[in-house]
Protein backbone atom coordinates (compact mmCIF):
# COMPACT_ATOMS: atom_id res chain seq x y z
CA UNK A 1 0.00 0.00 0.00
CA UNK A 2 2.78 2.02 1.07
CA UNK A 3 4.42 1.11 -2.84
CA UNK A 4 1.51 2.62 -4.23
CA UNK A 5 0.88 5.61 -2.49
CA UNK A 6 4.87 6.07 -3.51
CA UNK A 7 4.28 5.74 -7.49
CA UNK A 8 1.21 7.99 -7.72
CA UNK A 9 2.76 11.00 -5.93
CA UNK A 10 6.02 10.59 -8.39
CA UNK A 11 3.95 10.32 -11.40
CA UNK A 12 1.97 13.39 -10.03
CA UNK A 13 5.34 15.31 -9.99
CA UNK A 14 6.56 13.83 -12.91
CA UNK A 15 3.55 15.33 -15.11
CA UNK A 16 3.36 18.50 -13.02
CA UNK A 17 7.17 18.74 -14.45
CA UNK A 18 5.84 18.17 -18.06
CA UNK A 19 3.44 20.37 -17.95
CA UNK A 20 5.10 23.32 -16.65
CA UNK A 21 7.57 22.84 -19.15
CA UNK A 22 5.23 22.78 -21.81
CA UNK A 23 2.70 25.92 -20.59
CA UNK A 24 3.23 28.79 -23.25
CA UNK A 25 5.09 31.92 -21.76
CA UNK A 26 2.60 34.56 -20.93
CA UNK A 27 2.43 37.42 -23.59
CA UNK A 28 3.26 40.70 -21.37
CA UNK A 29 0.71 43.38 -22.15
CA UNK A 30 2.23 46.60 -23.80
CA UNK A 31 1.53 49.17 -21.83
CA UNK A 32 -0.41 52.53 -23.83
CA UNK A 33 2.34 54.43 -24.98
CA UNK A 34 2.47 58.16 -23.92
CA UNK A 35 1.88 60.45 -27.25
CA UNK A 36 4.55 62.50 -27.61
CA UNK A 37 3.61 66.72 -28.24
CA UNK A 38 4.90 67.64 -31.30
CA UNK A 39 8.37 69.36 -30.77
CA UNK A 40 8.60 73.16 -31.21
CA UNK A 41 10.51 74.11 -34.35
CA UNK A 42 14.07 75.62 -33.01
CA UNK A 43 14.70 79.04 -34.10
CA UNK A 44 18.11 78.85 -35.01
CA UNK A 45 20.75 80.75 -32.56
CA UNK A 46 22.33 82.23 -35.68
CA UNK A 47 19.89 84.06 -37.24
CA UNK A 48 19.44 87.81 -36.57
CA UNK A 49 15.99 89.07 -35.95
CA UNK A 50 15.16 91.86 -38.77
CA UNK A 51 12.68 94.90 -37.18
CA UNK A 52 9.88 95.43 -39.79
CA UNK A 53 10.30 98.58 -42.06
CA UNK A 54 8.49 101.32 -41.31
CA UNK A 55 7.32 103.93 -44.10
CA UNK A 56 8.33 107.09 -42.71
CA UNK A 57 4.83 109.36 -42.53
CA UNK A 58 5.08 111.98 -44.96
CA UNK A 59 5.33 115.42 -42.87
CA UNK A 60 2.19 117.52 -42.65
CA UNK A 61 2.23 120.92 -44.12
CA UNK A 62 2.90 123.63 -41.53
CA UNK A 63 -0.37 125.15 -41.17
CA UNK A 64 -0.51 128.82 -41.41
CA UNK A 65 -1.46 131.42 -39.22
CA UNK A 66 -4.48 133.67 -40.63
CA UNK A 67 -3.26 136.98 -41.25
CA UNK A 68 -4.10 138.74 -37.97
CA UNK A 69 -7.12 141.77 -38.57
CA UNK A 70 -5.15 145.13 -37.77
CA UNK A 71 -7.07 147.08 -35.07
CA UNK A 72 -6.50 150.44 -34.72
CA UNK A 73 -7.83 152.51 -32.24
CA UNK A 74 -8.22 156.43 -33.84
CA UNK A 75 -6.22 158.48 -32.28
CA UNK A 76 -8.25 161.38 -30.09
CA UNK A 77 -9.40 164.73 -31.30
CA UNK A 78 -10.32 167.79 -29.23
CA UNK A 79 -12.08 171.15 -29.67
CA UNK A 80 -11.63 173.66 -26.66
CA UNK A 81 -11.51 177.23 -26.67
CA UNK A 82 -8.64 180.14 -25.59
CA UNK A 83 -9.61 182.50 -23.06
CA UNK A 84 -7.28 185.19 -23.60
CA UNK A 85 -7.59 187.12 -20.26
CA UNK A 86 -6.24 183.45 -19.21
CA UNK A 87 -2.08 182.99 -19.47
CA UNK A 88 -2.29 179.35 -20.99
CA UNK A 89 -4.75 176.87 -21.98
CA UNK A 90 -4.10 173.06 -22.31
CA UNK A 91 -5.69 169.74 -24.08
CA UNK A 92 -7.23 167.66 -22.14
CA UNK A 93 -6.16 164.66 -24.38
CA UNK A 94 -2.56 164.06 -24.65
CA UNK A 95 -0.60 163.76 -28.44
CA UNK A 96 0.58 160.44 -29.18
CA UNK A 97 4.31 160.81 -28.81
CA UNK A 98 5.99 161.26 -32.66
CA UNK A 99 2.37 161.16 -34.11
CA UNK A 100 1.66 164.46 -35.84
CA UNK A 101 -1.50 166.65 -35.23
CA UNK A 102 -3.24 169.66 -37.06
CA UNK A 103 -3.89 172.45 -35.33
CA UNK A 104 -6.31 174.78 -36.55
CA UNK A 105 -6.30 178.19 -34.36
CA UNK A 106 -9.35 180.73 -35.20
CA UNK A 107 -10.49 184.17 -33.70
CA UNK A 108 -9.25 187.29 -33.05
CA UNK A 109 -8.41 189.35 -30.13
CA UNK A 110 -7.12 192.45 -28.55
CA UNK A 111 -5.20 193.44 -25.96
CA UNK A 112 -6.66 196.25 -24.91
CA UNK A 113 -10.16 196.76 -23.96
CA UNK A 114 -12.71 198.73 -25.88
CA UNK A 115 -12.28 201.84 -23.53
CA UNK A 116 -8.74 201.72 -24.83
CA UNK A 117 -9.47 202.14 -28.80
CA UNK A 118 -12.30 204.84 -27.82
CA UNK A 119 -9.28 206.89 -25.73
CA UNK A 120 -6.89 206.77 -28.20
CA UNK A 121 -8.24 206.16 -31.34
CA UNK A 122 -6.40 204.08 -34.26
CA UNK A 123 -3.20 204.43 -35.59
CA UNK A 124 -2.93 202.05 -38.06
CA UNK A 125 -5.00 198.78 -40.28
CA UNK A 126 -8.52 198.56 -40.00
CA UNK A 127 -10.13 196.80 -36.34
CA UNK A 128 -12.92 194.69 -36.48
CA UNK A 129 -15.74 195.75 -34.18
CA UNK A 130 -16.26 192.44 -31.76
CA UNK A 131 -13.95 189.27 -31.89
CA UNK A 132 -15.23 186.38 -33.56
CA UNK A 133 -15.69 184.82 -30.56
CA UNK A 134 -16.52 187.40 -27.90
CA UNK A 135 -15.75 185.89 -24.25
CA UNK A 136 -18.92 185.09 -22.33
CA UNK A 137 -20.04 187.49 -20.90
CA UNK A 138 -18.42 190.69 -22.27
CA UNK A 139 -19.72 193.53 -24.32
CA UNK A 140 -18.75 194.30 -27.96
CA UNK A 141 -15.18 195.73 -28.40
CA UNK A 142 -12.62 196.26 -31.18
CA UNK A 143 -9.98 193.80 -32.09
CA UNK A 144 -7.02 194.13 -34.30
CA UNK A 145 -5.12 190.86 -33.57
CA UNK A 146 -5.50 186.94 -34.30
CA UNK A 147 -3.28 183.97 -33.66
CA UNK A 148 -0.53 185.34 -36.11
CA UNK A 149 -0.80 188.95 -37.10
CA UNK A 150 -1.86 192.50 -36.14
CA UNK A 151 -4.02 193.66 -38.40
CA UNK A 152 -4.95 196.48 -36.86
CA UNK A 153 -2.98 198.72 -34.11
CA UNK A 154 -4.66 201.33 -31.61
CA UNK A 155 -2.44 204.24 -30.28
CA UNK A 156 -1.37 204.94 -26.67
CA UNK A 157 1.21 204.39 -24.27
CA UNK A 158 0.88 200.55 -25.18
CA UNK A 159 1.85 201.05 -28.78
CA UNK A 160 4.20 204.20 -28.22
CA UNK A 161 6.94 203.87 -31.10
CA UNK A 162 4.75 201.76 -33.54
CA UNK A 163 2.72 204.49 -35.33
CA UNK A 164 4.33 205.98 -38.86
CA UNK A 165 6.04 202.44 -38.78
CA UNK A 166 3.45 199.52 -38.72
CA UNK A 167 2.02 198.19 -41.65
CA UNK A 168 -0.58 195.82 -41.67
CA UNK A 169 -0.48 193.16 -41.70
CA UNK A 170 2.40 192.50 -39.73
CA UNK A 171 3.31 188.76 -38.66
CA UNK A 172 3.99 189.15 -34.66
CA UNK A 173 2.51 186.05 -32.79
CA UNK A 174 1.60 186.35 -28.69
CA UNK A 175 1.01 182.33 -28.94
CA UNK A 176 3.69 179.75 -27.68
CA UNK A 177 3.36 175.85 -28.13
CA UNK A 178 4.69 173.10 -25.97
CA UNK A 179 3.92 169.45 -26.58
CA UNK A 180 6.98 167.83 -24.29
CA UNK A 181 5.24 167.90 -20.57
CA UNK A 182 8.04 170.65 -19.47
CA UNK A 183 8.38 174.40 -19.67
CA UNK A 184 9.61 175.19 -22.83
CA UNK A 185 7.42 177.05 -24.84
CA UNK A 186 8.05 177.82 -28.61
CA UNK A 187 6.97 179.98 -31.33
CA UNK A 188 5.98 178.78 -34.43
CA UNK A 189 8.03 179.22 -37.55
CA UNK A 190 7.70 179.55 -40.41
CA UNK A 191 4.38 182.05 -39.75
CA UNK A 192 1.95 181.11 -41.90
CA UNK A 193 0.75 183.30 -44.54
CA UNK A 194 -1.83 186.27 -43.18
CA UNK A 195 -5.53 184.71 -43.47
CA UNK A 196 -8.15 187.56 -43.95
CA UNK A 197 -9.96 184.77 -42.24
CA UNK A 198 -8.22 184.61 -39.37
CA UNK A 199 -8.16 180.68 -39.26
CA UNK A 200 -4.65 179.47 -39.56
CA UNK A 201 -3.31 175.55 -39.61
CA UNK A 202 -0.15 174.45 -37.92
CA UNK A 203 1.29 171.11 -38.09
CA UNK A 204 2.68 169.93 -33.99
CA UNK A 205 4.49 166.45 -33.12
CA UNK A 206 3.12 165.08 -30.46
CA UNK A 207 5.38 163.89 -27.52
CA UNK A 208 2.71 161.95 -25.03
CA UNK A 209 1.46 164.78 -23.03
CA UNK A 210 -1.11 167.38 -23.68
CA UNK A 211 -1.09 170.49 -25.98
CA UNK A 212 -0.53 173.48 -23.82
CA UNK A 213 -0.92 176.97 -25.62
CA UNK A 214 0.62 180.31 -23.56
CA UNK A 215 -0.59 183.67 -24.28
CA UNK A 216 2.74 186.36 -24.15
CA UNK A 217 1.33 189.19 -22.30
CA UNK A 218 2.02 191.49 -19.53
CA UNK A 219 -1.56 192.27 -18.38
CA UNK A 220 -4.76 189.39 -19.16
CA UNK A 221 -7.51 191.31 -17.17
CA UNK A 222 -8.12 193.53 -20.28
CA UNK A 223 -8.13 191.55 -23.11
CA UNK A 224 -10.85 190.62 -25.61
CA UNK A 225 -11.87 187.39 -27.26
CA UNK A 226 -11.12 183.78 -27.38
CA UNK A 227 -9.10 181.23 -29.94
CA UNK A 228 -11.02 178.19 -31.12
CA UNK A 229 -8.61 175.25 -30.95
CA UNK A 230 -9.44 172.08 -33.11
CA UNK A 231 -6.66 169.19 -32.45
CA UNK A 232 -6.99 166.66 -35.26
CA UNK A 233 -4.66 163.86 -35.43
CA UNK A 234 -3.03 163.61 -39.15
Amino acid sequence: MKHSIGTALLAFASLTVLLSGCAPASTPVPSSPTQAAPASTPVPSSLTQIAPTLTPALPSATPVPPTPTAITTPLPKETFYFDTRKKEVKSTISLADQHQYSITISGTFSNWNGDYWAQYGICAGTPDKAPVFPIPGLGASPVGQDAFYWYAIPKGPGTKGFCGTFVPPSADSYLTFNTAGDTKFIAYAPVPAFDASHSYVITLTGRGYPLVIDLRDDDYKDNQGEFKIEVLPS
